[in-house]
């Protein structure tokens, strides 16, 4: 991973998968950094910001977590799905963004 990135160090999936790889390792914070360098290079991308609300609710940062997912909600992002099943979304779980979330997945 890290020859990848010297050769391309812009990719954006190449370092939103740097920040998830530190986000299981439970490097929060560092996690939180890169993936907010990924969304400076382009704010629209679905996977960061469903990688900055599991981070964010990781830390504890709820209101920032809610907002995050509730941005990649939307473009289907596929680390969305598991907010009910990751162990860092506990303390988010019955956030009324999370229970909205679930709901819009399931299609009701």
């Amino acid at each position: 991973m890290q020859r990848a990135q010297q050769i391309e160090p812009t990719t954006l999936s190449m370092n939103a998968n740097v920040g998830l790889m530190l986000y299981f390792n439970r490097a929060y914070v560092e996690s939180k950094a890169r993936i907010d360098s990924v969304l400076a290079l382009d704010s629209r991308y679905d996977y960061a910001h469903s990688l900055l609300g599991r981070t964010l609710a990781a830390l504890g940062e709820t209101d920032a977590a809610c907002a995050a997912l509730a941005r990649a909600l939307p473009d289907h992002s596929q680390l969305v799905g598991f907010i009910s099943i990751d162990p860092a979304m506990d303390k988010l779980r019955r956030a009324p963004c999370v229970q909205e979330a679930q709901r819009r997945l399931a299609g009701s």
